[in-house]
């Protein structure tokens, strides 16, 4: 390697390092819009500092000098003489994005364009800081005070600003509410996708005050389920926002949640004169250290308390997957290609282990079994920490859809509040890397299409501010990503009208299709039901690549709506894309894998109907469970041979259309294995994604059930 070579091996990595930085920034930009925090804007200088040190070692002259005027301008907020508000937020935002586009395009601009655009930039920050000096300004450089303040009580810090209580209590109240909120979950509720733990953690992200967990009802021990919630929760909130934004944070929970708001504010209505906002505050004992409030509920109640405020969010260990902050992680970096090429020896490696085990079998020896049996655990440890070095976290995805979220909104002049959930889910890298177009398609269309604008909302009786809901969540050898709104969901008899003007079904075809089958028309090239088309949405040119892309993936898609209520699209994957579970399946002396996350149950094919009333029929349907669902035979399919089989059984799979049955000579049983993609030559063949070499050395073929299911309808 010729130092040309290292130059540009280390180039790289100051790149990669360098938009990890940019993102980690962004985050935090991101999060200064729900809490002052000082320990964020002191991230966005330590990333700052990181970028322009670095950028100067490899030439990138540019990027260091504009990181270097966005440093100076923002002295003024990391010294307290001026807040971060919503327009230095954006603005910052916008010098962000071009330090991003500098490092990704190697600086390809002309001197003169960069110092323009740079001057337009940082002039904008520095007018908006210069407007939100807090000189002089009481009631900004008191919220400033209590952003800083960590545990203490709101008359604390009034102690400490005003000690002789000379000051107007109306401009305090005016600032701040108290509630007080009783939130009784669901035994459940984790079944549904929610965690109290984080609905706790957008409390804290609305002001400050205390949360107390009430454990009466923890059953016995041996009576305790993993899967149900035990404890309530009482919290006292003091916050500048509305009681609406504390009901929005509750919004998705079920009925079975129980959820009391109430307003504590009429304390301050029982004295008068000039200390009567301090006697009242003495009635509810915030006059007090937060050390002895604390102390004093823990003797007088059977409550486990824990103190929070929005400026000391550590010691309460709970988190929004919307807003996170970076946790430091002893890690090394390792080159994706040498992942790749460690997965594919472990695969070998299984295959090799699937060779011994015939072996031993075929031996009927029990020295060889036991080795086999040793060999097998070892392999399967081996490739379960192998496979999951292939996995990252979503969330460096949910926290860009954040951003897309804030600036499309703005764009269209709609009010969207985005929620995310399960950053931590992992994914095998590909998926993530080709899952980014895909999801910011959907949440494109959500906010130009699904989303009403707030003046409709108001009119069908809904809150103003729309939600966009992004989960993520594994599922047996699957994770399901899920996006959906609170928007005007799917209306069948507009998608069916455009699907036959566009001859796309039939009339008479059209009365047929179920609901799911209605849905599922708007992933057909070019469908779009949009009376107009803009630059974000509507040429119907979208959502069938949506699909190809998830399918290409070995993904699936699932699409649920209610009119007027909502839309969810669910994309489900596998776990990783190096190894597949599956049912291995003989058709006469050829061998397939029909995926296991397909798979429902398998049976005897006795339900197999060719006669109905007496008559010869050439529809494959079949008696399943009270429904008739149809049936295909691999046999038939595949042109394997033209003999039929007396003694076949059926392996009942689910598809985007519903329950299919597959058709085969016989099931040999659960399989586990390494898939290989077939190559250009064999990469068009039609219902094959892959295939896999099996214990004797014999190839058998994945089966791509979603391509199937598509070819015979």
């Amino acid at each position: 390697m010729d130092s040309s070579d290292v130059i540009d091996k280390f180039k790289n990595s100051f790149k990669e390092e360098s938009i990890e930085n940019v993102s980690d920034i962004e985050q935090a930009l991101l999060s200064l819009e729900v809490s002052s925090d000082q320990d964020i804007i002191n991230s966005i200088f330590r990333n700052l500092h990181t970028i322009k040190g670095s950028s100067g070692m490899f030439g990138f002259n540019f990027t260091a000098s504009l990181v270097h005027e966005i440093e100076t301008v923002l002295d003024v907020v990391k010294d307290g003489r001026a807040i971060f508000n919503q327009a230095a937020i954006d603005a910052t935002l916008m010098s962000v994005d071009f330090i991003r586009e500098l490092i990704e395009g190697d600086e390809a601009i002309s001197e003169i364009d960069f110092n323009k655009r740079k001057q337009v930039l940082v002039n904008e920050i520095k007018k908006i800081l210069e407007t939100s000096n807090v000189k002089g300004d009481f009631q900004e450089a008191l919220k400033n005070d209590f952003s800083k303040s960590g545990n203490s009580s709101v008359l604390e810090e009034v102690a400490r600003v005003d000690p002789d209580n000379k000051f107007d209590d109306e401009a305090l109240r005016s600032e701040f509410k108290s509630y007080k909120i009783l939130f009784s979950p669901a035994k459940g509720i984790l079944f549904h996708g929610h965690k109290p733990i984080n609905l706790l953690s957008k409390l804290i992200n609305l002001g400050n005050g205390y949360v107390r967990a009430k454990v009466d009802n923890i059953p016995d021990l041996e009576l305790i389920s993993p899967d149900n919630v035990y404890v309530d929760w009482e919290i006292i909130l003091n916050t500048e926002e509305s009681r609406e934004s504390i009901e929005d944070i509750f919004v998705f929970l079920d009925s079975q949640s129980k959820i009391d708001i109430q307003e504590l504010d009429k304390c301050f209505e029982s004295d008068k004169g000039d200390n009567a906002g301090l006697k009242n505050f003495n009635l509810l004992g915030l006059d007090r250290n937060a050390k002895d409030l604390a102390n004093s509920s823990l003797k007088k109640s059977d409550f486990v308390e824990k103190s929070f405020s929005s400026g000391d969010k550590n010691k309460f260990n709970v988190q929004d997957d919307t807003v996170r902050s970076k946790v430091n992680i002893a890690s090394i970096k390792v080159d994706s290609k040498k992942l790749d090429h460690l997965v594919n020896l472990v695969g070998e490696l299984v295959t090799i282990q699937s060779k011994l085990s015939k072996e031993a079998e075929n031996r009927s020896s029990n020295v060889l079994n036991s080795i086999s049996a040793e060999f097998s655990l070892l392999i399967n440890e081996l490739r379960d920490y192998t496979t999951g070095l292939r996995t990252v976290p979503i969330e460096i995805l949910f926290v860009k859809f954040q951003r897309i979220v804030k600036d499309l909104s703005a764009n269209l002049g709609k009010s969207i509040l985005y929620h995310a959930y399960g950053g931590d889910t992992v994914l095998d890298k590909s998926i993530i890397e080709k899952l980014n177009e895909p999801l910011v398609h959907l949440i494109r269309n959500s906010i130009d299409h699904g989303i009403e604008s707030s003046e409709e909302r108001e009119r069908l009786g809904k809150d103003p501010k729309g939600i966009i809901k992004l989960s993520a969540f594994q599922s047996g050898d699957s994770v399901i990503v899920a996006i959906e709104d609170d928007g005007r969901g799917l209306d069948k008899d507009k998608i069916l009208k455009k699907a036959i003007e566009r001859n796309i079904v039939s009339d008479s075809s059209a009365k047929t299709l179920s609901n799911i089958d209605v849905y599922n028309l708007i992933f057909e090239p070019g469908f779009s039901t949009a009376s107009s088309i803009t630059d974000i949405s509507g040429r119907g040119v979208g959502m069938d690549v949506v699909k190809k892309q998830v399918e290409s993936l070995r993904g699936n898609v699932v699409l649920e709506s209610e009119l007027g209520k909502y839309t969810r699209i669910k994309l489900i994957f596998p776990l990783t894309l190096a190894i597949i579970e599956g049912w291995l399946v003989r058709v006469k002396n050829e061998h397939f894998i029909v995926p296991l996350s397909n798979v429902e149950s398998c049976l005897e094919s006795n339900n197999l109907i060719s006669q109905i009333d007496g008559v010869e029929t050439k529809s494959n349907v079949m008696n399943y469970r009270g429904s008739m669902i149809s049936f295909i035979r691999l046999r038939e399919f595949f042109q394997v041979s033209d003999e039929k089989s007396f003694n076949e059984q059926v392996v009942v799979v689910n598809t985007n259309s519903g329950k299919m049955g597959i058709v085969v000579d016989e099931v040999l049983g659960q399989h586990q294995t390494v898939i290989k993609a077939l190559g250009k030559i064999y990469s068009r063949v039609e219902g094959v994604s892959g295939a896999t070499i099996l214990g004797d050395g014999s190839l058998a073929l994945v089966v791509d059930i979603d391509a199937i299911t598509k070819l015979i309808r």
